[in-house]
């Protein structure tokens, strides 16, 4: 049965036509099947830009900040930064990323790091794309990425001290439908 429990609310401003900003508040009634009993305030916040040089340049940047809270003791930030350059065929990106987890989420030993332990995780990815054809409206495109990750000292006995992954992939991107 559906049940209108949850709430929120969205501010959003367009000074220009290249920037966007907006900030958004909610509540949201029981979101975790593993712990129905815990509901969850939610706070965002971002400013995107996009920014045409010429016909063919394209730069698109976004910063976003995220926060939940479960109650006093369960609150955890998140952020990004990301910009991405187009010209013609091509794209080059990167990224950063800032995240809060809790022993639970990254599945940690409780008696090691604690029931209530919180752990900041850092990642910087950088990637570039090419589109090498395209079907109707849709792009296929081949890239390649690498990101770093920079955990906080009780983790890297886990996962190292400079983890980092390396990805080669084909995107399909379909075009918009009028």
């Amino acid at each position: 049965k559906m049940r209108f429990d949850s709430w929120a609310v969205r501010l959003s401003y367009n000074p220009t036509k290249e920037l966007s900003l907006q900030v958004s508040h909610g509540f949201v009634k029981s979101p975790e099947p593993l712990h129905p009993e815990e509901d969850v305030k939610r706070t965002t916040a971002s400013i995107i830009h996009a920014k045409r040089f010429g016909k063919d340049i394209l730069l698109n940047s976004a910063i976003v900040w995220g926060y939940n809270r479960v109650n006093k003791d369960h609150q955890e930030h998140s952020f990004l930064a990301e910009s991405a350059l187009s010209w013609k065929k091509n794209a080059i990106y990167g990224k950063y990323e800032f995240v809060e987890k809790s022993t639970e989420e990254l599945a940690l030993d409780e008696h090691t790091f604690g029931h209530d332990g919180k752990f900041p995780v850092s990642a910087i990815t950088l990637g570039v794309n090419r589109k090498i054809f395209s079907i109707g409206k849709t792009d296929f495109s081949i890239g390649s990425q690498a990101t770093l990750y920079m955990p906080e000292k009780p983790l890297e006995g886990l996962y190292g001290s400079n983890p980092w992954a390396y990805q080669v992939f084909i995107r399909v991107n379909p075009g918009l439908m009028r």
